[in-house]
C-alpha cells in the first residue's frame, strides 16, 4: 500500500513554525477563535492547492500521470517532456494535498484512478484542475485590483490576458454539452409541444416545465455569447447568440 507517512521532502524547522503556529494561541482564546483560525489557515493551504492544481493541468502532468503506473519523478517528468526538478517539488505538494499516492518503499507517484476523473482532460467538463485556471488568473490582476479598491475605476476584460484563452479550453466542452444537453433537447420538446396541441392543452403544459428550464438553460448560453465569453470566436459568439434568441424569444 502506498505510504503517506513518508514524504518525498520535509519542510524546514521555519516552515513547521509557522503552518503550527494556530496550534500555539494562547489559553485565554476562546475555542471559536481556534476553530476560525484553523479555518483561516485551511484557506490559504487550499488556495496555495489551487495553484499547484493549475500548473498540473497546463503542464499536462495530471494527464501523462493518469496513463502511467506508478513512477519515479524522472520518469514523470520524462514523459511529460519537463524539468525533473521542478517537477518533483510540484509533486512533493501533490503528495502533502492526499491527491497523489506516493510510495516510500519504491519512490514512486501514482495518481489513483477516482482522482484523475477530475484532474485530467479525459474528465471533459468534471476537470476541477482546468477551472483552478481561474485563480491564478485573478491574482495576475491582484494588485490593479487593489488600485481600484484605493481609486475606484475598474478593470476592462483586456486587464484578464489569459481569460479568453480560459474560455475558449473550457467552450471546445461545454458547446458540445450544451448542444447535447440543452439546445437540441429544448428543440425537441417546443416540437413536441406544437404536436400535443392536437391532443389538448395537458400534454403541452406537461411539456412546458422541462421546456421552461431548459429555456433558462439556453438564455444563461445566450447571454454568454453577448458577452462574447462563450465561444473563442466572436463571430460565433454573435451566430449561437442569435440562434439562442430565436428559442428564448429574448433579444
Amino acid at each position: 500500500m502506498p505510504s503517506h507517512t513518508a514524504l518525498p521532502w520535509r519542510p524546514d524547522r521555519s516552515y513547521v513554525d509557522k503552518v503550527t503556529a494556530i496550534d500555539q494561541l494562547p489559553e485565554s482564546e476562546s475555542p471559536e477563535a481556534k476553530e476560525f483560525g484553523h479555518r483561516m489557515l485551511g484557506v490559504v493551504n487550499d488556495a496555495a492547492i489551487a495553484l499547484l492544481l493549475s500548473i498540473g493541468h497546463q503542464t499536462g502532468l495530471f494527464d501523462r500521470m493518469a496513463s502511467l503506473a506508478s513512477a519515479t519523478s524522472t520518469e514523470i517528468a520524462s514523459a511529460a517532456g519537463l524539468d525533473e526538478r521542478y517537477v518533483r517539488e510540484w509533486l512533493g505538494g501533490m503528495v502533502c494535498a492526499a491527491i497523489i499516492d506516493y510510495d516510500s518503499t519504491t519512490h514512486t507517484y501514482h495518481l489513483p484512478a477516482h482522482h484523475a476523473s477530475a484532474l485530467t482532460r479525459a474528465g471533459g467538463p468534471d476537470n476541477v484542475a482546468k477551472m483552478a485556471q481561474y485563480i491564478a488568473l485573478l491574482g495576475e490582476v491582484e494588485q490593479r485590483i487593489v488600485g481600484c479598491f484605493r481609486n475606484g475605476g475598474g478593470l476592462p476584460y483586456d486587464a484578464f490576458p489569459r481569460f479568453h484563452a480560459l474560455r475558449a479550453e473550457e467552450s471546445r466542452e461545454v458547446v458540445d454539452a450544451a448542444l447535447i444537453t440543452t439546445i437540441l433537447p429544448l428543440i425537441a420538446l417546443l416540437v413536441a409541444m406544437h404536436a400535443g396541441l392536437a391532443f389538448g392543452c395537458w400534454p403541452v403544459l406537461a411539456l412546458g416545465v422541462p421546456a421552461g428550464a431548459l429555456t433558462v438553460r439556453t438564455f444563461i448560453i445566450q447571454h454568454d455569447c453577448g458577452h462574447r465569453s462563450f465561444c473563442r470566436a466572436r463571430r460565433a459568439n454573435d451566430y449561437l447568440g442569435r440562434f439562442c434568441s430565436l428559442l428564448t424569444l429574448t433579444p
